[in-house]
């Protein structure tokens, strides 16, 4: 070894590679500005991994080297924590705020809440980086375990990637080669501790040119894996992954609730819409295509909505679930006049969504699914007795859609005019006035103030969300907003503050200051139609479809849809004619009225919305499927090269032929469980070899007999004669491998 690396024997590249993939995984953390001041993490990743060598090197047990760690990092998160707040504090005003923050997040945690407090978002970040940097140079200087520092550092950088902007790929690249090169280092240690247990020499340089052929290998892998197909472009892979779709979707709703960031960047997830949802800073929305819609109307493909305000975001609360058969007879709906039935065709190009679209209010779906909705009382046609139905506010699919698979729903959609909406009345149902008037006790009093200023003049509910819907569809549309104060009501921080903003503003605004003045309202959250191909009847929707809009409750109608947003147009609502007489209780509408929608799903499978059909995004020419076959083929055989290399080279570039042909047959031979002991001479390993391979027992005793003359005795040896014997005793070496691999899998005769 060199002097160095009797310093630290794992050497100092191993060091410098540990710290690459480290410090790479929490720049990745911190380039998206999730929030402010986030780059404070990146020092406690520097103190972990100090931490982490330091006590490595030490004769303390692990179980109080980890309990010492857990206290420093702590006290080092808490100092660079309170660095965050006002500078006005003094020390113990910090500590005293510090600690005010944290008992207020704990006390959300337990009780349910959400919490938007960005300082807790990097108190925790804090805490975890720092775990991950002390955790990767323990596993790395102390317990000599490589997966034990790699698979916690490549988790974090792929949930990270997986919720961050596309740009952070170039990390994920940069970390695979810092991890390539670590696993190879470090592994290569761990054979020079054999080589030295097993008095085989080596040169000492021969680290570097490890290391050296060691990056050509990872440059080469990297450049496969970069032109490869992606595996998330996998129906197959889709389908697995899809498996843990629920649980996973469970993680992401408590980690939105816990933790509101204040930067959204879209999702790279298939199912984009959540249980909760924050009002952020700035939205990148890309381009991809997330599915065709067939229809014959509608304006929006809903996904979800929200009926509790935090004063940060909004949450669905609905905790019914259900099952349900295609086309359940058993789901029934809220009834509402004046409504419609429509079918609609969705074509998914998202490998593995389960989550549904659908128009307004779903009462039918063409295969296996899972709801979530809230529990309301309500009659079915011809039936006056009151039965339970299910007010559905999402929709699941209940196997994952594979890519260019399509679904079926039907809707009931309103046609009420305005002057029906108008004359609607404020008889509301007891499970919308509690659900959708709700408010937080924190929402300042000049929201309220502005919301009753504006509908002042206004009588009918309908005619205030119109006055309310005006007056928000001048503020200035902008996608490029600045994050929110952490502390402040967004809707008041948009309206008097700000000034500017994007749909989840307008729609949360809209809503806030409808349920202000009295009027049930909530967030609906989806996609907007896209663009609308006239020939195939058809609309291609793409990710920055991504929409939000506002849903109000009209007794006897049901939920109506507005649209505050300035850069989207107005609804258009159809307006009764003077010569036509108001509805009495919905008497006019005819047989509608008295036909339950379930009588009429055939009937509505059976017209014709097929239309035409969108060509597939991004489709490619048969050449390019041939070039990815052929790259295929390219990966597959460079992994077999590789793995021979790993098997008959690896660590013994720097060897000669004699003690080359040696360290690979004792290699083998610790793969057919022959091991060697400490108190065997190379002879007496050998005639242990030749019993577990007889057929090689001429070219072993030529192998040991030239090592033996070569480390023990002043003549020199010929070294092509031990590549010979080399050459002639490896095909019995790996026949008599696979036999005992193959030996594994055969099943032992029955007793008889």
């Amino acid at each position: 070894m060199s002097p160095n690396e009797k310093k630290l024997p794992e050497g100092w590249s191993t060091l410098f590679l540990l710290i690459g993939m480290v410090m790479t995984v929490t720049w990745s953390v911190t380039a998206p500005q999730w929030v402010e001041g986030l780059n404070v993490i990146e020092v406690l990743a520097l103190y972990g991994l100090l931490a982490g060598l330091l006590l490595a090197k030490t004769r303390f047990p692990p179980f109080l080297a980890h309990l010492f760690s857990l206290v420093y990092g702590a006290a080092c998160v808490a100092y660079l924590g309170t660095g965050l707040l006002p500078s006005a504090f003094d020390p113990r005003q910090r500590f005293l705020e510090l600690g005010y923050h944290i008992n207020a997040w704990l006390w959300k945690v337990l009780h349910g809440g959400s919490s938007s407090d960005d300082l807790m978002f990097i108190l925790f970040l804090g805490c975890l980086i720092w775990l991950l940097g002390y955790m990767a140079a323990w596993a790395t200087f102390r317990s000599h375990r490589v997966w034990w520092a790699i698979l916690p550092t490549a988790a974090v950088l792929f949930i990270n990637f997986y919720w961050g902007p596309p740009s952070l790929l170039s990390f994920v690249i940069v970390y695979v080669g810092f991890m390539l090169l670590y696993f190879i280092r470090l592994n290569l240690f761990l054979q020079q501790l054999i080589w030295a247990r097993e008095r085989v020499r080596y040169e000492p340089e021969i680290a570097w040119d490890f290391l050296r052929y060691g990056l050509i290998f990872t440059l080469v892998v990297m450049a496969l894996a970069w032109i490869a197909p992606g595996a998330a472009a996998s129906e197959e892979a889709a389908t697995f992954w899809g498996r843990f779709s629920e649980p996973w979707e469970r993680v992401q709703d408590t980690w939105n609730r816990l933790f509101f960031t204040s930067r959204y960047y879209g999702s790279a997830q298939p199912n984009a819409f959540g249980t909760s949802t924050t009002l952020s800073g700035s939205v990148r929305l890309g381009n991809r295509v997330v599915m065709d819609v067939i229809s014959a109307g509608g304006r929006y493909w809903r996904a979800t909505v929200y009926d509790e305000y935090t004063g940060s975001g909004w949450l669905n609360t609905d905790e019914e679930m259900d099952y349900l058969e295609p086309f359940d007879p058993d789901l029934h709906t809220p009834q509402f006049e004046m409504r419609r039935l429509i079918t609609q065709t969705y074509l998914s190009y998202l490998p593995g969504r389960t989550q549904l679209f659908a128009l307004a209010d779903p009462v039918g779906i063409n295969r296996a699914a899972k709801i979530r909705y809230n529990q309301v009382m309500g009659q079915l046609p011809r039936d006056p007795h009151p039965i339970e139905m299910a007010n559905i506010s999402m929709i699941y699919a209940r196997t994952p859609l594979g890519s260019g698979e399509s679904y079926v729903v039907v809707s009931s959609i309103s046609t009420a005019d305005e002057e029906s909406l108008r004359s609607a009345g404020v008889d509301y149902p007891r499970w919308v006035t509690e659900r959708y008037l709700q408010l937080p006790n924190s929402l300042p009093q000049r929201v309220r103030d502005l919301a009753a200023e504006i509908t002042r003049l206004q009588n009918s509910p309908y005619d205030k969300i119109t006055a309310l819907e005006s007056y928000l569809r001048r503020i200035k549309y902008n996608e490029l907003i600045e994050s929110p104060p952490p502390a402040q009501d967004r809707v008041d921080w948009f309206l008097f503050d700000l000034q500017e903003g994007y749909c989840d503003y307008y729609s949360s605004a809209l809503a806030v200051m409808a349920r202000s003045v009295g009027v049930p309202a909530r967030v609906a959250v989806g996609y907007g139609r896209g663009e609308y191909n006239a020939e195939a009847h058809a609309y291609r929707v793409r990710d920055n479809n991504a929409h939000a809009w506002v849903e109000v409750y009209f007794p006897r109608y049901g939920w109506i849809e507005f649209e505050p947003t300035a850069a989207e147009s107005v609804i258009a609502r159809p307006r009764r004619p003077a010569s036509t007489a108001a509805p009495d209780n919905g008497d006019t509408q005819g047989p509608d009225r008295d036909q339950d929608p379930l009588d009429r799903w055939q009937e509505l499978l059976d017209e014709d919305y097929s239309g035409g059909s969108l060509p597939p995004p991004e489709s490619k020419p048969w050449w390019g499927t041939m070039l990815w076959v052929m790259g295929g083929f390219l990966v597959v055989a460079v992994a077999l090269g590789g793995g021979y290399w790993l098997l008959e080279e690896q660590g013994m570039i720097s060897l000669g032929m004699v003690q080359k042909a040696y360290a690979r047959m004792t290699r083998f031979g610790r793969a057919l469980q022959v091991l060697p002991r400490d108190s065997f001479t190379p002879y007496e390993y050998a005639a242990e070899l030749s019993d577990e391979v007889p057929a090689g027992r001429g070219p072993i005793r030529r192998i040991t007999e030239l090592f033996v003359k070569q480390q023990f005795s002043p003549q020199t040896v010929n070294e092509e004669e031990s590549a010979a014997a080399w050459r002639d005793l490896r095909p019995s070496l790996w026949r008599r491998w696979l036999t005992r691999w193959a030996e594994k899998f055969q099943t032992p005769p029955e007793e008889t």
